[in-house]
């Protein structure tokens, strides 16, 4: 008897801790659900990582819900070269949070970490697609960035 008053036992624990596992995911969760507690991203390492849906562990890193390797560079605020940290500010080396530098594409210019194509933010001239051109130009005429304009007479990338 008392061989079936421990198996039922036994039977309850392991059913209770099953029913937490398989509930749905955390409603409202801005992150990864651990046995219905919401680990948000701010508070994610790579034992607890996800932005939906329960937790996974990652082998390398967890970075904005996602797992990545590990850095190559330790701890770095720029970009990981090889093992050296560096900036990550550049157009030939640029990144964040101790990823791989990637060099961008030539229409393409480093602002804050991230390649960004032809915008304000990286061109003086006019945006022709997704390319930077001077601007000066009848048939590719602007400035600051905007979308190039054809007309009969530019100077200075306005349309005369």
């Amino acid at each position: 008897m008392r061989w079936w008053v421990g198996m039922f036992l036994l039977m309850v624990a392991c059913e209770t801790r099953l029913d937490v596992a398989d509930s749905p995911p955390c409603s409202a969760c801005a992150g990864c659900c651990d046995f219905g507690r919401c680990v948000p991203l701010a508070l994610q390492d790579s034992s607890f990582c996800g932005t939906t849906g329960p937790c996974q562990t990652c082998s390398g890193r967890c970075l904005d819900g996602f797992c990545k390797p590990p850095s190559t560079c330790g701890d770095c605020a720029g970009c990981c070269s090889g093992s050296f940290c560096v900036a990550g500010n550049s157009d030939v080396a640029c990144g964040t949070r101790g990823d791989s530098c990637l060099a961008c594409p030539i229409e393409a210019r480093c602002v804050a970490g991230a390649c960004v194509a032809c915008s304000p933010a990286t061109c003086n001239g006019c945006c022709f697609g997704g390319t930077c051109r001077s601007g000066t130009e009848p048939v590719l005429c602007g400035r600051g960035g905007a979308a190039c304009r054809a007309c009969n007479t530019c100077i200075g990338g306005v349309c005369q």
